[in-house]
């Protein structure tokens, strides 16, 4: 049996918790995220495969729950974005998504904390978790993403 794309996920109520960036094709950009504050570092990894990693005992499903959405206007190639947490506490979610609510991308994270808020601004979707931390995803770019702690 084939293991389920993205997508599906999603429409299940349920992301993996993958530290990164989950692409439409199923293509993962690991994060390793370390320290607090001004000390916040993002330190990337080597990039996989969501359906192999999906195939093994690490692989780790969080039930997800929606906080804010976002309509994204002037833009041909994203329609919306939702952001919420996931069952751990800590863990929080980003989903992107075209005009057929097909994934574009997935930032899914297990040190984040919930995000509870969606700003768009020019290439920027800024989503702001419990902590007042703003994650700043450029829409065409999600893997050079960056925290701003400053607001």
């Amino acid at each position: 049996m084939p293991l389920p794309d993205i997508d599906h996920l999603w429409q299940d109520g349920t992301l993996p918790m993958v530290n990164g960036i989950v692409s439409q094709k199923n293509h993962v950009m690991p994060f390793t995220i370390t320290g607090y504050g001004p000390e916040r570092k993002i330190l990337p990894g080597l990039a996989y495969d969501l359906n192999k990693f999906l195939s093994t005992d690490d692989a780790v499903l969080s039930s997800i729950g929606s906080l804010a959405e976002l309509i994204l206007k002037g833009r041909a190639d994203v329609a919306k974005a939702i952001c919420g947490e996931g069952s751990w506490g800590s863990d929080g979610f980003v989903v992107v998504l075209d005009d057929k609510d097909h994934i574009v991308w997935v930032a899914a994270f297990e040190c984040s904390n919930p995000f509870i808020q969606l700003i768009h601004r020019g290439d920027e979707l800024i989503a702001v978790n419990n902590n007042d931390e703003r994650w700043a995803f450029p829409l065409s770019n999600p893997d050079s993403f960056y925290i701003d702690i400053n607001n």
